[in-house]
């Protein structure tokens, strides 16, 4: 990820649940519905976690152990003063401080758009590598369909496309409001 991009994301700490509660028009309703979509797991990793809001809905409908990972020492920040109790660690999707096999279940919500192709292609093997056999990866990421000008200007470096997530069958595939695409990748 460049460094641009990881500068911008710090910047935005301070002030990114209000600006993505006004472009979700209720980011709160947005998690709970994608955290209900997700079967129960033992063990869970959400990468680009952000201030932590979906590890929070996760938390509220019950289930495993939960893990935040983003690359955000400012955004970590705000997350661990929001969040009491819950595990939040900093790195990069490229390269992601877990063993094999970690985890069950994979989330992330609107991080892959950061992302070139190349990143893209190379976080999915990464979240491939971290998941167990029977694991799956949750996505909600912006699709090319449905986006208005500012979706598709913060969307820049392009969309999260299965062609990328070599290794993976997809489970799910759906279109919701505001350009959004939900999917759930299984590992083959």
């Amino acid at each position: 990820m460049s460094h641009s991009i990881t500068r911008m994301i710090s910047a935005i700490a301070p002030i990114y649940d209000p600006v993505i509660e006004w472009f979700l028009h209720g980011e709160e309703k947005v998690r709970k519905r994608m955290a209900d979509r997700i079967p129960d797991f033992e063990r869970g990793l959400d990468i680009g976690c952000g201030t932590g809001t979906f590890l929070e809905a996760l938390r509220k409908r019950g289930g495993g152990e939960l893990y935040g990972l983003d690359i955000s020492k400012r955004m970590l920040r705000v997350a661990k003063r929001k969040h009491r109790g819950m595990e939040f660690v900093r790195g990069s999707a490229l390269c992601l401080p877990f063993r094999d096999s970690s985890f069950d279940a994979v989330f992330s919500t609107m991080m892959m758009h950061h992302l070139t192709h190349e990143e893209r292609v190379a976080a999915l093997k990464e979240i491939r590598r971290v998941l167990r056999p029977e694991g799956a990866y949750y996505s909600l990421e912006f699709g090319e369909e449905g986006l208005d000008r500012i979706g598709r200007a913060v969307t820049g470096l392009g969309y999260l496309h299965e062609s990328e997530a070599q290794g993976f069958e997809v489970g799910e595939k759906e279109a919701w409001e505001k350009g959004l695409v939900w999917r759930a990748l299984h590992r083959k």
